[in-house]
């Protein structure tokens, strides 16, 4: 299995260093530690909290937070509206897509730094919202497609007593390996992909994700097809963030 992960990853990398004319697809049975999509996430209590009463506490990197995930970056802007990214310390899986492969959402605004992962998100969302019933009826982009949302599942996400969580941007996710996964914080899967909210620039039918193969050298992340989903060979998975 770790040799075919690591020829698709040079498949990968090829594709993110020539021209984008190779989108990957793959995914492999789901993990027990992982959360279905059809089950319901985990909470710590009854009730979500969105407006949590952490403003007078500080944390720092590596730190628990507020929602019993990770803190993994502390917001140095005295003006931005929040502080902290916390990540959430469990995966959320399932035959989940980005979204519909014949669409191009952000007209090349720039969608990997940190703190667009909101805003991507909600984009992404408001796209396929508006949509003649996608969720219903994915054909209407690509008969690949099967009408899952990646950014729509994390959207709804709720974990710790929270439902504010959303998706990464690509610049998000790579916290994740530097902050949590090389420092044995938390665990991910290795044979698999992570997806974020960064739409190519220039290509319509991909998406960035990230990945955790102890094999692929520096680069852990490339471009893959928005309808990558679980029926093939890795699969891949979410792990949501939230912003507070």
């Amino acid at each position: 299995m770790k040799q075919t992960f690591f020829i698709a990853l040079c498949f990968l990398t090829l594709f993110s260093c020539s021209n984008d004319d190779e989108i990957l697809k793959s995914t492999e049975e789901i993990e027990d530690e992982t959360v279905s999509v059809d089950q319901e996430t985990e909470e710590t209590d009854d009730t979500t909290n969105d407006s949590d009463d952490s403003d007078s506490v500080v944390f720092v990197v590596g730190e628990e937070g507020p929602a019993g995930g990770f803190i993994i970056y502390v917001n140095q802007d005295p003006d931005s509206s929040w502080q902290y990214i916390e990540a959430a310390p469990i995966d959320i899986e399932g035959d989940i897509e980005w979204g519909c492969v014949s669409s191009q959402l952000f007209d090349d605004q720039s969608t990997t730094s940190i703190g667009t992962g909101l805003l991507n998100t909600t984009t992404i969302v408001d796209f396929h919202d508006a949509l003649e019933d996608y969720y219903n009826n994915p054909d209407q982009c690509d008969s690949s497609n099967n009408g899952t949302v990646a950014a729509k599942v994390a959207l709804e996400f709720e974990y710790g007593g929270f439902s504010d969580w959303h998706l990464p941007s690509r610049d998000e996710g790579l916290l994740f390996y530097d902050i949590l996964f090389d420092t044995g914080l938390s665990d991910f899967e290795t044979e698999g992909l992570y997806w974020t909210s960064t739409e190519h620039p220039n290509a319509m039918d991909a998406a960035a994700a990230i990945s955790f193969d102890e094999d692929s050298g520096d680069q852990h992340w490339g471009w893959v097809g928005k309808n990558w989903n679980t029926s093939e060979v890795l699969p891949i998975y979410i792990r949501a963030v939230r912003y507070f």
